[in-house]
């Protein structure tokens, strides 16, 4: 039984038991429920759009990078959304500046898709060095999928 188009189903169990009696006892029935609180299932399916070869600098500043996250619940609707948060990682991690680090998609419906974009900036130290950075989704507080993204700045 779905409850409110949300994440939570309940499974039900529902009996009845005749008993029938003896002669001390008079016959009667006993009901019984057993009720399950379900999980939600968060799985989702996820495409990722980024340069992997960047150039840091342009002719008169920094270049800025984005990372797009698509990201769509393929199993169900999902009211409470994911947490979607990129770092980097790595020997190379000091030489990127994250502009934002924590995305949150929002209630999403079975195969809704939402972009989250995060943006950066390469120091020029970076020039020709490889950059790690890690991407997780998380739903209601437990990550779920990490993926790492490397790039190769120019």
């Amino acid at each position: 039984m779905l409850l409110d188009n949300s994440t939570i189903t309940y499974s039900f169990i529902r009996g009845t038991v005749n008993l029938p009696g003896d002669m001390y006892k008079p016959q009667r029935q006993e009901t019984f429920e057993i009720i399950q609180v379900l999980a939600a299932n968060p799985t989702h399916s996820l495409g990722l759009e980024y340069l992997k070869n960047p150039d840091i600098k342009g002719v008169f500043r920094y270049n800025i990078h984005s990372l797009k996250a698509n990201i769509k619940p393929t199993a169900e609707a999902i009211s409470a959304g994911y947490l979607v948060t990129l770092k980097a990682v790595g020997e190379n991690a000091d030489l990127i500046d994250l502009n934002n680090t924590e995305a949150a998609t929002g209630a999403l419906a079975q195969n809704e898709q939402k972009e989250v974009k995060f943006t950066y900036t390469f120091s020029k130290a970076a020039k020709g060095k490889t950059i790690t950075m890690e991407l997780s989704i998380s739903y209601a507080g437990k990550v779920i999928k990490e993926e790492l993204i490397v790039v190769n700045p120019g």
